[in-house]
């Protein structure tokens, strides 16, 4: 690998390295007694990376070898003129860390503290020592430049993964287009086909008009065309698919053929997607049956490179239950004490600390203050909590660039064959940092409803003859007697709560909701989801009663009601609170979306700017 290091660079790699830990080619050839070979890696490395960017790496903890290895170290480098630079090996920040740490080891190896013949640092040195520390250790040597070098490695390190650009892959278009004209080309083909002869009214033209110069000017023409063409593909192979989110709202991906909602006819807007005032990559995330999700995936890697697409790793963390059992296992401490801790604390989308927990439930604190092995439970656990415990592949996400990926982070190879032969790396970033750094995310996410739809329909068009597909199941009356008498035995068997297998409405508590309801319409479909979750859910008894016109439906100022006439009075959706920003304090959509942001994520000194704008 040298070899091919050194011919890819001509000899200038741009790297600093060193000699490395213990473990390493080098020190292991010490230890073995191997001092040529030792001495020849050393020139080689020193060849390749040249003189001043090879060091030869000094650590200090109780080690005997380490010793041996030092010693050779220094004798080498002063008869051979190689620099030094002195390291920590740094397994834990604080010394005080060596604790948590150790049972960390443990809980990583299924092992228990007291096991002999376990994993265990030699000693407590680990933590990120002080810069005196490092000087009483090593100032002596060469004058203190294995210290001085740190300093000048540092200094000699000039790179920066702060975005600069957008890294989304090259999308081929035909000749006499680049991504902008092609898109406005397929736009204006589109909307041809979604309107027909309504195609030329002007509040259409200018609304696709506005939204192709938004997404031209914030640059993303590309990202549009990507996902057009994997609709393209996905349409052409009879693989099912559909849209959630906020990419609903657009006019161009309607008319692209990668949404199936009407913006216009159900009130969506654009920029609740894609918002010329907060420059962000659009996220139109893309669902598909679970059984062909590798197919899509095993497109987008033969289309743009198998070394230009990745998963995307995620990492699980100790939350205060795992902590604690965890803690508790390599403890070795009674079972039974522990559940009944652990069921103490409660789940909750945004836990607190265990101490937190102890001061505020008061049988949690007696429960662990009849036991110090409890009590030192959970302060270790505490310790642990938030902790990288393992790594996997995010669900859906799928990292697409214009380069090999190599050139932009850290990688590992695909371990399992989820994906089959499709992915065969992985990023070594987290969904969020791979975003900062301008890489494209496309979401391909399986869903086993689509797979049941898909069936469905076959089986519907194999007993009934009627031809159903994502783009043609009706929701709302079509003027077809057959039709609409379908649609309203649709709606009978959600008003009896009959929805096990139905996405999203399947809960006991969803179930209960549109027996209470009683929907008859689309919009209430969209209302009673938008409803049921925390917060919104506490409305849900007071639109049933102004639906069924058991309450008045007031309005607190003339311009609400066309805003929110919708859903009786009541605001549900976030594209209502942006209108109403709009029609009342005069914001333009942009702006209204900063403000819903604002307000959904209560950050207290962004919901003060909109403070004057109110009053």
């Amino acid at each position: 690998y040298l070899s091919q290091l050194q011919t890819a660079s001509g000899g200038d790699l741009g790297l600093v390295a060193t000699s490395g830990c213990l473990a390493a080619q080098i020190p292991s050839m010490i230890m073995q007694g191997q001092d040529e070979k030792a001495r020849d890696l050393i020139d080689r490395f020193k060849q390749v990376f040249g003189a001043d960017n090879f060091f030869l790496e000094l650590q200090h903890h109780q080690i005997d070898e380490l010793k041996q290895v030092n010693n050779w170290l220094i004798e080498t480098g002063q008869r051979d003129a190689v620099k030094y630079v002195a390291t920590n090996d740094v397994h834990y920040v604080m010394e005080s860390d060596y604790e948590p740490h150790d049972m960390l080891l443990c809980i990583q190896t299924s092992a228990q503290v007291d096991e002999e013949k376990r994993l265990r640092m030699s000693d407590n040195s680990y933590y990120l020592s002080s810069r005196q520390q490092m000087w009483d250790l090593f100032g002596h040597i060469d004058n203190g430049s294995p210290l001085t070098n740190t300093v000048r490695i540092a200094e000699g390190c000039d790179l920066n993964l702060d975005k600069k650009t957008y890294h989304l892959p090259v999308f081929p278009v035909p000749e006499g287009f680049d991504a902008v004209t092609y898109l406005r080309h397929l736009a204006f083909k589109g909307l041809r086909w979604r309107f027909g002869e309504r195609a030329s009214d002007t509040s259409l033209v200018e609304r696709l008009e506005y939204e192709l110069k938004v997404i031209s000017d914030m640059g993303f023409a590309t990202y549009f065309l990507i996902v057009w063409d994997l609709c393209q593909f996905a349409r052409s192979a009879d693989i099912w698919w559909n849209v959630r989110g906020s990419g609903a709202g657009s006019l161009v991906a309607y008319s692209l053929g990668i949404t199936n909602i009407d913006p216009i006819r159900n009130n969506l807007l654009f920029e609740r997607f894609l918002n010329p005032g907060r420059v962000s990559m659009p996220d139109i995330d893309l669902d598909y049956p679970d059984d062909q999700r590798g197919r899509m995936i095993e497109y987008a890697v033969h289309k743009y490179g198998e070394d230009r697409v990745a998963a995307i790793i995620t990492f699980g963390t100790l939350g205060a239950k795992n902590a604690i059992r965890d803690v508790a296992r390599a403890l070795n401490i009674d079972d039974g004490l522990v559940n009944e801790v652990s069921r103490l604390i409660p789940t909750e989308p945004k836990p607190k600390k265990i101490h937190e927990y102890i001061d505020e439930i008061g049988e949690l604190k007696r429960v662990i203050d009849s036991s110090p092995q409890m009590q030192r439970v959970a302060q270790i656990a505490e310790e642990l909590q938030g902790i990288s415990r393992h790594a996997s592949t995010h669900a859906a996400g799928v990292i697409i660039a214009d380069q090999p990926l190599v050139e932009y982070l850290p990688l590992h190879r695909q371990t399992s064959d989820d994906e089959g032969i499709a992915l065969k790396q992985v990023t070594q970033f987290d969904m969020e940092t791979c975003e900062s750094i301008g890489l494209l995310k496309v979401d391909f996410l399986g869903l086993s409803t689509l797979t049941i739809m898909r069936r469905a329909c076959e089986l519907i068009a194999q007993h009934h003859g009627i031809e159903y597909a994502m783009d043609n199941i009706p929701y709302r009356p079509t003027g077809d007697p057959d039709q609409d008498a379908m649609l309203e035995a649709a709606f009978r068997l959600l008003q009896r709560g009959e929805t096990v297998g139905v996405f999203q409405v399947e809960s006991s508590g969803m179930q209960q909701m549109l027996r209470e309801m009683q929907p008859t319409l689309f919009e209430h479909i969209v209302a009673a989801i938008s409803l049921y979750r925390p917060g919104p859910m506490d409305y849900i008894p007071e639109y049933n009663a102004r639906m069924h016109g058991e309450t008045t439906v007031t309005y607190h100022h003339p311009k609400l009601e066309p805003i929110l006439g919708e859903t009786y009075g009541i605001m549900v959706y976030q594209e209502q609170l942006m209108q109403i920003g709009q029609a009342l304090f005069g914001y333009s959509l942009s702006d209204a979306d900063l403000m819903r942001r604002a307000i959904s994520k209560k950050k207290k000194e962004d919901l003060l700017e909109h403070r004057d704008i109110f009053i």
